[in-house]
């Protein structure tokens, strides 16, 4: 609960960024969204369904973002990674450092050997760092996302256990 202030302050110097392509980011976004989302994160963390992370600049420990793994399918051990940076850390290699770290979580501690970044194929920077991070884009899928209700197509990236090898 520490970082409440933290996140609710990167999202809002974000916001309209961040209201294009993710569906919590809203203009009303407000203190009680962030510690919300903190309280939920704790919770699945305890349930072992989600694991969120902050992206902490280490050069001065501003929350820069966050990235998690969610959606997560035991039996078949494959998840997505989700994230996002604030806009005065974008192109600093914040998320895609984020994004290897966070697979080698996936597959090393949760024991998973697939995970999966879907970005609207419009989201070039979303895209960009999938591609940065040595993720493999696979497919534009139809109907993979749900934005405000409605069903998107999205670019789909995967990450394996050898990827993080090379």
């Amino acid at each position: 609960m520490a970082d409440s202030e933290a996140l609710y302050a990167a999202v809002r110097a974000s916001i309209d960024e961040l209201c294009q392509w993710l569906p919590w980011a809203h203009p009303e976004y407000a203190p009680a969204d962030a510690t919300g989302f903190i309280q939920i994160s704790r919770r699945w963390w305890d349930e072992q369904s989600q694991f969120t992370f902050g992206i902490f600049d280490a050069a001065d420990g501003t929350l820069a973002g966050s990235i998690g793994v969610n959606h997560l399918n035991m039996q078949h051990r494959y998840a997505n990674i989700g994230y996002w940076v604030r806009t005065s850390h974008t192109r600093r290699g914040f998320c895609s450092r984020s994004v290897r770290l966070v697979a080698g979580f996936a597959f090393n501690t949760v024991g998973l050997t697939r995970v999966e970044i879907a970005a609207d194929p419009d989201n070039g920077a979303s895209r960009g760092v999938a591609e940065k991070a040595g993720a493999t884009f696979e497919t534009i899928a139809r109907n993979r996302i749900v934005m405000r209700g409605e069903a998107l197509p999205a670019a789909v990236y995967s990450l394996v256990p050898e990827d993080l090898r090379e």
